[in-house]
């Protein structure tokens, strides 16, 4: 058993699904660092890939905008922007609605 998940067993007598690292360091196996998750709640707290810099928005090389992406199950959310700060802050937003206490800012 991996260490998160018995660190979690000991604290609160359950194993849920999964268990999620608050901060994303997988290290960290502190009990206030854990959380019961589902599998979609932990992969929308898991880091990012891209060249912006943030979750979620990377410059369309044709157009020359940002593009946003953000997915939660069946909901689909995408949307452009010519500045890069406007498409960050679309994006937070986005995944703040969407994904709530399970988003992640940074890559």
């Amino acid at each position: 058993m991996k260490p998160h998940r018995r660190a979690f067993l000991r604290a609160y007598g359950y194993l849920p699904a999964e268990v999620d690292h608050r901060d994303g360091d997988r290290r960290n196996n502190a009990i206030e660092n854990l959380r019961p998750a589902t599998r979609a709640e932990n992969n929308r707290n898991r880091r990012g890939w891209g060249s912006s810099g943030e979750k979620n928005v990377k410059l369309d090389a044709i157009g020359h905008r940002w593009q946003v992406k953000v997915h939660a199950g069946p909901i689909k959310v995408y949307a452009n922007a010519s500045h890069k700060i406007s498409a960050i802050l679309a994006a937070r937003l986005i995944r703040r609605l969407l994904h709530g206490n399970f988003q992640r800012s940074t890559i």
